[in-house]
Protein backbone atom coordinates (compact mmCIF):
# COMPACT_ATOMS: atom_id res chain seq x y z
CA UNK A 1 0.00 0.00 0.00
CA UNK A 2 2.66 2.50 1.08
CA UNK A 3 4.70 1.25 -1.93
CA UNK A 4 1.93 2.51 -4.47
CA UNK A 5 1.18 5.87 -2.77
CA UNK A 6 4.63 6.54 -3.08
CA UNK A 7 4.61 6.09 -6.78
CA UNK A 8 1.19 8.23 -7.09
CA UNK A 9 2.90 10.29 -5.41
CA UNK A 10 6.16 10.59 -7.66
CA UNK A 11 3.58 10.86 -10.58
CA UNK A 12 2.18 14.10 -8.98
CA UNK A 13 4.73 16.10 -8.06
CA UNK A 14 6.21 14.97 -11.85
CA UNK A 15 3.03 16.88 -13.18
CA UNK A 16 1.30 18.97 -10.20
CA UNK A 17 0.23 18.36 -6.77
CA UNK A 18 -2.78 16.78 -6.03
CA UNK A 19 -4.75 14.52 -3.50
CA UNK A 20 -6.32 11.63 -3.97
CA UNK A 21 -9.66 10.56 -2.46
CA UNK A 22 -9.25 7.97 0.23
CA UNK A 23 -11.34 5.03 -1.16
CA UNK A 24 -9.56 5.18 -4.29
CA UNK A 25 -7.73 2.36 -3.49
CA UNK A 26 -10.25 -0.50 -2.79
CA UNK A 27 -8.61 -3.14 -5.27
CA UNK A 28 -6.33 -6.37 -4.71
CA UNK A 29 -2.78 -6.30 -4.75
CA UNK A 30 -1.87 -7.47 -8.43
CA UNK A 31 -4.06 -4.47 -10.00
CA UNK A 32 -2.57 -2.18 -7.27
CA UNK A 33 0.96 -3.49 -8.42
CA UNK A 34 -0.16 -3.02 -12.00
CA UNK A 35 -1.07 0.43 -11.75
CA UNK A 36 1.95 1.34 -9.34
CA UNK A 37 4.42 -0.02 -12.40
CA UNK A 38 2.28 1.90 -15.30
CA UNK A 39 2.48 4.87 -13.68
CA UNK A 40 5.72 4.96 -12.63
CA UNK A 41 6.18 4.16 -16.25
CA UNK A 42 3.97 7.28 -17.50
CA UNK A 43 6.10 9.79 -14.94
CA UNK A 44 9.43 8.30 -16.94
CA UNK A 45 8.12 8.67 -20.11
CA UNK A 46 7.07 12.04 -19.49
CA UNK A 47 10.39 13.17 -18.08
CA UNK A 48 11.82 12.20 -21.49
CA UNK A 49 9.77 13.95 -23.45
CA UNK A 50 7.77 10.61 -25.01
CA UNK A 51 4.07 12.22 -24.03
CA UNK A 52 2.37 10.00 -26.21
CA UNK A 53 3.94 7.02 -24.81
CA UNK A 54 3.40 8.53 -21.46
CA UNK A 55 -0.65 8.67 -22.35
CA UNK A 56 -0.55 5.41 -23.11
CA UNK A 57 0.48 4.23 -19.85
CA UNK A 58 -1.67 6.59 -17.69
CA UNK A 59 -4.29 6.14 -19.53
CA UNK A 60 -4.03 1.94 -18.68
CA UNK A 61 -3.88 2.50 -15.55
CA UNK A 62 -6.44 4.50 -14.77
CA UNK A 63 -8.61 1.94 -16.83
CA UNK A 64 -7.43 -0.64 -14.33
CA UNK A 65 -7.97 1.85 -10.98
CA UNK A 66 -9.70 5.39 -11.71
CA UNK A 67 -7.69 7.41 -9.71
CA UNK A 68 -8.14 11.36 -10.18
CA UNK A 69 -4.85 12.43 -11.03
CA UNK A 70 -4.18 10.34 -13.66
CA UNK A 71 -6.48 12.16 -15.85
CA UNK A 72 -4.96 15.03 -15.01
CA UNK A 73 -1.55 13.80 -15.88
CA UNK A 74 -3.04 12.64 -19.22
CA UNK A 75 -4.73 16.68 -19.72
CA UNK A 76 -1.11 17.50 -18.97
CA UNK A 77 0.58 15.08 -21.56
CA UNK A 78 -2.16 16.37 -24.21
CA UNK A 79 -1.39 20.00 -23.53
CA UNK A 80 2.16 19.56 -24.45
CA UNK A 81 1.99 17.76 -27.53
CA UNK A 82 -0.39 20.70 -28.44
CA UNK A 83 -3.91 18.86 -27.95
CA UNK A 84 -5.96 21.32 -27.07
CA UNK A 85 -9.12 19.69 -27.10
CA UNK A 86 -8.01 16.49 -25.64
CA UNK A 87 -6.57 18.47 -22.76
CA UNK A 88 -10.01 20.12 -22.12
CA UNK A 89 -11.27 17.29 -22.18
CA UNK A 90 -9.50 15.38 -19.59
CA UNK A 91 -8.99 18.95 -17.44
CA UNK A 92 -12.86 18.59 -16.92
CA UNK A 93 -12.67 15.08 -16.77
CA UNK A 94 -10.37 15.82 -13.57
CA UNK A 95 -12.49 18.63 -12.26
CA UNK A 96 -15.15 16.35 -12.12
CA UNK A 97 -13.63 13.63 -9.98
CA UNK A 98 -10.82 15.56 -8.08
CA UNK A 99 -11.57 16.03 -4.02
CA UNK A 100 -8.98 18.26 -3.48
CA UNK A 101 -9.92 21.79 -3.79
CA UNK A 102 -6.52 23.73 -4.83
CA UNK A 103 -5.76 20.42 -7.17
CA UNK A 104 -9.66 21.48 -8.62
CA UNK A 105 -8.81 25.12 -8.80
CA UNK A 106 -5.52 24.73 -10.72
CA UNK A 107 -7.32 22.42 -13.14
CA UNK A 108 -10.30 25.46 -13.86
CA UNK A 109 -7.52 27.50 -14.47
CA UNK A 110 -5.06 25.50 -16.76
CA UNK A 111 -9.00 24.77 -18.87
CA UNK A 112 -9.70 28.74 -18.84
CA UNK A 113 -6.38 29.42 -20.18
CA UNK A 114 -6.48 27.63 -22.87
CA UNK A 115 -10.74 28.16 -23.50
CA UNK A 116 -9.08 31.34 -23.70
CA UNK A 117 -6.02 30.59 -26.14
CA UNK A 118 -8.59 29.32 -28.26
CA UNK A 119 -11.10 32.00 -28.46
CA UNK A 120 -8.32 34.19 -29.48
CA UNK A 121 -7.16 31.84 -32.14
CA UNK A 122 -10.96 31.39 -33.55
CA UNK A 123 -10.94 35.31 -33.44
CA UNK A 124 -7.99 35.81 -35.40
CA UNK A 125 -9.24 33.09 -37.71
CA UNK A 126 -12.30 34.84 -38.70
CA UNK A 127 -10.99 38.25 -38.37
CA UNK A 128 -8.48 37.27 -41.50
CA UNK A 129 -11.44 34.99 -43.00
CA UNK A 130 -13.10 38.48 -43.20
CA UNK A 131 -10.13 40.24 -44.67
CA UNK A 132 -9.68 38.14 -47.39
CA UNK A 133 -13.92 38.12 -48.16
CA UNK A 134 -13.24 41.81 -48.24
CA UNK A 135 -9.89 42.05 -50.93
CA UNK A 136 -11.45 39.57 -52.89
CA UNK A 137 -14.79 42.18 -53.36
CA UNK A 138 -12.11 45.30 -53.84
CA UNK A 139 -11.54 45.25 -57.87
CA UNK A 140 -8.11 45.43 -58.19
CA UNK A 141 -8.01 48.94 -60.56
CA UNK A 142 -4.24 47.26 -62.36
CA UNK A 143 -6.51 44.39 -63.04
CA UNK A 144 -7.60 45.35 -66.23
CA UNK A 145 -4.41 47.22 -67.47
CA UNK A 146 -2.71 43.48 -67.53
CA UNK A 147 -4.61 41.72 -69.69
CA UNK A 148 -3.46 41.70 -72.92
CA UNK A 149 -5.67 43.48 -75.82
CA UNK A 150 -5.77 41.95 -79.33
CA UNK A 151 -4.69 43.80 -81.86
CA UNK A 152 -7.35 44.69 -84.21
CA UNK A 153 -7.38 43.26 -87.72
CA UNK A 154 -5.55 45.66 -90.21
CA UNK A 155 -7.43 46.59 -93.08
CA UNK A 156 -6.13 45.09 -96.50
CA UNK A 157 -8.73 46.08 -98.83
CA UNK A 158 -7.28 48.76 -100.60
CA UNK A 159 -3.96 46.88 -100.93
CA UNK A 160 -6.13 43.83 -102.76
CA UNK A 161 -7.26 46.36 -104.71
CA UNK A 162 -4.37 47.97 -105.80
CA UNK A 163 -2.95 44.50 -106.24
CA UNK A 164 -5.73 42.68 -108.09
CA UNK A 165 -5.70 45.77 -110.79
CA UNK A 166 -2.35 46.03 -110.97
CA UNK A 167 -2.15 42.51 -111.82
CA UNK A 168 -4.85 43.24 -114.50
CA UNK A 169 -2.97 46.06 -116.21
CA UNK A 170 0.31 44.02 -116.15
CA UNK A 171 -1.81 41.07 -118.09
CA UNK A 172 -3.28 44.03 -120.60
CA UNK A 173 0.08 45.34 -121.01
CA UNK A 174 1.27 41.86 -121.93
CA UNK A 175 -1.77 41.21 -124.34
CA UNK A 176 -0.87 44.74 -125.88
CA UNK A 177 2.75 43.19 -126.04
CA UNK A 178 1.47 40.07 -127.97
CA UNK A 179 -0.93 42.06 -130.63
CA UNK A 180 2.10 44.23 -131.18
CA UNK A 181 3.97 41.12 -131.64
CA UNK A 182 1.14 40.00 -134.16
CA UNK A 183 1.72 43.48 -136.06
CA UNK A 184 5.39 43.36 -136.48
CA UNK A 185 4.93 39.71 -138.13
CA UNK A 186 2.14 41.37 -139.89
CA UNK A 187 4.45 44.03 -141.20
CA UNK A 188 6.92 41.58 -142.21
CA UNK A 189 4.53 39.49 -144.28
CA UNK A 190 2.61 42.38 -146.32
CA UNK A 191 3.49 42.59 -149.98
CA UNK A 192 2.55 46.14 -150.69
CA UNK A 193 3.68 49.80 -149.09
CA UNK A 194 -0.19 50.47 -147.92
CA UNK A 195 -0.16 46.96 -145.57
CA UNK A 196 3.11 47.56 -144.08
CA UNK A 197 2.03 51.47 -143.36
CA UNK A 198 -0.84 49.79 -141.51
CA UNK A 199 0.88 47.40 -140.05
CA UNK A 200 3.31 50.03 -138.06
CA UNK A 201 0.78 52.14 -137.25
CA UNK A 202 -0.92 49.83 -135.66
CA UNK A 203 2.32 47.53 -134.10
CA UNK A 204 2.96 51.15 -132.73
CA UNK A 205 -0.34 52.31 -131.34
CA UNK A 206 -0.23 48.52 -129.32
CA UNK A 207 2.79 48.91 -128.00
CA UNK A 208 2.10 52.25 -126.55
CA UNK A 209 -0.60 50.61 -124.90
CA UNK A 210 1.42 48.39 -123.40
CA UNK A 211 4.20 50.29 -122.37
CA UNK A 212 1.22 52.05 -120.55
CA UNK A 213 -0.56 49.10 -119.16
CA UNK A 214 2.73 48.27 -117.25
CA UNK A 215 3.62 51.25 -116.38
CA UNK A 216 0.46 51.71 -114.65
CA UNK A 217 0.46 48.22 -113.27
CA UNK A 218 3.35 48.50 -111.54
CA UNK A 219 2.53 51.52 -110.30
CA UNK A 220 -0.49 50.02 -108.73
CA UNK A 221 1.57 47.04 -107.76
CA UNK A 222 4.21 48.66 -105.74
CA UNK A 223 1.49 50.45 -104.07
CA UNK A 224 -0.30 47.26 -103.27
CA UNK A 225 2.80 46.09 -101.80
CA UNK A 226 3.52 49.12 -99.96
CA UNK A 227 -0.01 49.40 -98.44
CA UNK A 228 0.31 45.47 -97.27
CA UNK A 229 3.99 46.28 -95.62
CA UNK A 230 2.25 48.76 -93.58
CA UNK A 231 -0.73 47.35 -92.45
CA UNK A 232 0.93 44.17 -90.90
CA UNK A 233 4.44 43.66 -91.70
CA UNK A 234 4.30 40.26 -90.67
CA UNK A 235 1.73 38.92 -93.05
CA UNK A 236 3.34 40.12 -96.20
CA UNK A 237 3.08 37.43 -99.18
CA UNK A 238 6.00 35.79 -100.05
CA UNK A 239 6.21 38.47 -103.41
CA UNK A 240 8.88 39.65 -105.30
CA UNK A 241 8.42 42.19 -108.69
CA UNK A 242 10.32 41.41 -111.67
CA UNK A 243 11.10 42.40 -115.02
CA UNK A 244 8.78 41.58 -118.04
CA UNK A 245 10.11 42.86 -121.32
CA UNK A 246 8.21 43.05 -124.61
CA UNK A 247 9.84 43.98 -128.18
CA UNK A 248 7.14 45.72 -131.31
CA UNK A 249 8.03 46.46 -134.54
CA UNK A 250 9.25 50.19 -134.05
CA UNK A 251 10.88 49.59 -130.46
CA UNK A 252 11.26 47.68 -127.19
CA UNK A 253 9.55 47.97 -123.77
CA UNK A 254 10.13 47.14 -119.55
CA UNK A 255 7.70 46.16 -117.27
CA UNK A 256 7.14 44.71 -113.83
CA UNK A 257 5.37 41.56 -112.97
CA UNK A 258 4.73 39.92 -109.70
CA UNK A 259 6.19 36.60 -108.91
CA UNK A 260 4.72 34.70 -105.65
Amino acid sequence: MRRLISAVLVGMLAFSPVVLPQNAWAQSPDEKKQVEELSQKGVKAYKDGKFEKAIEYFEQAHAIQAVPNLLYNIARCYEKIGDDDKALEYYDKFIVDAVDRKAKQKALDKASAIREKQAKEKALADANKDSDKDNKDVKDPDKDKDKEVPPAEPDLTWAYVSLGTGGALLIGGAVFGLMASGKQTEFDDADNPEDKQSARDSGQTMALMADIFYIAGAAAVITGVILWATAEPEAQPAMTLRPTGWVGPDGAGVGLGTTF
